[in-house]
């Protein structure tokens, strides 16, 4: 059996719908992931051109979509982006779009976007697979197909795959590692916290520690410019919080006491760009303090339903720094169900489980205000004790092996399409 991917870069795809130089090699990130599996049962992947294609069979193209929205104003059939000979089997034959999101966790606003273009578009919604690295997006889809009354034959099909982790290469970590000399840093303040991207959960996090002093514990970024203020470039987190919550004035008192000092800069890297890769890590930062507290990309159930990770959720984990995680309710419980160990035992998790969302930011800064009260003795002495769970975190990410991705994941159902 064979399953077919079309190399995409032997065909023409114009417009700026997909990032077509994500995967450079025409495969997608998670061919290596299936590859073992799929030769274990007899199936070849094999990627070639469109004059190579078996058209009498299912045959795959997956693209990345470029960025986190696609243009609001166009209205053509997004088919038009594509060769007529490919679009030809897409729409009429056995060929397949994956659009592939399987480093973000963007579920609401995408079923959205999708179905919008799918709505001027020639191509079936049964032709179209949604690959995300959200947890449980299914679930997420029902309700969207419910409240919107899409009968089945007009759904997409939702894959979840969750393996962020390909960020971070085992060789590429070790390397750094060997690089790094720990030894040299004293652990001069409490706790690190990474706030680049000025969003509303991060301004209001970093107003909330602000308010509690906690900015002179740890190493805190926010990459929030003063300019972004001007004529509502950017508004204010403070003007989109409820007049109900407790929290707005303390936030609000907070965020007067950073607004001369911003942006705040921890290492020098531009804030305004994404920094993902290995080698942004400010390794120094984590030898000097003692936890880390997390920004995940999302953190308030409007921006985002679903629990996803990305590279921000791994970075302690290399590190072996222990963590609290700013982001959805029960997100600590999915890195469980993935093999991850959590810090119940030293720190209060019940964040974890609170589904408010400014109620859950508040538990964390009580936390970390506790944690930031610890003795640097004390801390030192339960870092000891956290060595079994912090090196058994760390083996599994760098073991995070084509076994664990292929069937904690969806992927497996990709087989439905080899022939």
């Amino acid at each position: 059996m064979i399953f077919q991917i079309l190399d995409h870069p032997t065909t023409t795809i114009t417009g700026n719908f997909f990032n077509l130089t994500a995967h450079e090699s025409g495969y997608p990130f998670w061919v290596p992931y299936i590859q073992q599996y799929f030769e274990d049962i007899g199936i070849e992947i094999r990627k070639v051109d469109f004059s190579n294609l078996d058209l009498s069979k299912p045959w795959i193209l997956s693209l990345p979509p470029n960025g986190w929205n696609w243009s609001e104003d166009y209205d053509k059939d997004f088919l038009e982006v594509f060769e007529p000979n490919v679009r030809q089997e897409l729409v009429h034959g056995n060929g397949y779009l994956i659009v592939n999101h399987e480093a973000e966790s963007f579920t609401l606003s995408f079923y959205r976007e999708l179905h919008r273009f799918l709505s001027n578009s020639e191509l079936s919604p049964n032709k179209v697979i949604y690959m995300v690295g959200a947890t449980d997006p299914e679930v997420e889809y029902k309700k969207f197909v419910e409240e919107h009354k899409i009968p089945t034959d007009k759904q997409i099909k939702i894959i979840s795959s969750h393996h962020v982790h390909r960020r971070f290469h085992p060789l590429h970590i070790q390397t750094l590692l060997e690089n790094r000399n720990n030894n040299s840093f004293k652990k001069d303040r409490k706790f690190l916290s990474l706030n680049r991207v000025p969003k509303l959960h991060r301004v209001t996090m970093v107003s909330l520690l602000s308010y509690y002093d906690l900015l002179e514990q740890g190493y805190v970024s926010l990459g929030l410019y003063p300019e972004d203020l001007i004529d509502n470039k950017f508004y204010p987190a403070l003007n989109k919080i409820p007049d109900y919550t407790r929290l707005k004035f303390k936030i609000k008192q907070g965020f007067g006491k950073i607004f001369s000092k911003l942006p705040l800069q921890v290492d020098q890297v531009d804030l305004r760009e994404n920094q993902y890769a290995v080698q942004s890590l400010p390794s120094m930062f984590y030898d000097k303090t003692y936890f880390s507290l997390v920004s995940s990309t999302f953190a308030m159930h409007d921006q985002e339903p679903c629990v996803g990770f990305t590279e921000k959720e791994m970075r302690p984990i290399i590190f072996k720094q222990p963590f609290l995680l700013h982001n959805l309710p029960g997100a600590l419980k999915q890195l469980k169900k993935m093999g991850f160990l959590s810090f119940d035992r030293w720190f209060d998790e019940s964040y974890d489980e609170e589904v408010n969302d400014m109620e859950r930011m508040h538990k964390l800064v009580l936390e970390v205000q506790r944690l930031c009260l610890i003795p640097n003795e004390q801390w030192d002495k339960m870092l000891e004790e956290m060595q079994p769970v912090l090196l058994h975190n760390y083996n599994i990410l760098i073991k995070y092996n084509k076994e664990h991705i292929f069937f904690h994941s969806d992927l497996k159902n990709l087989i439905h399409y080899a022939a």
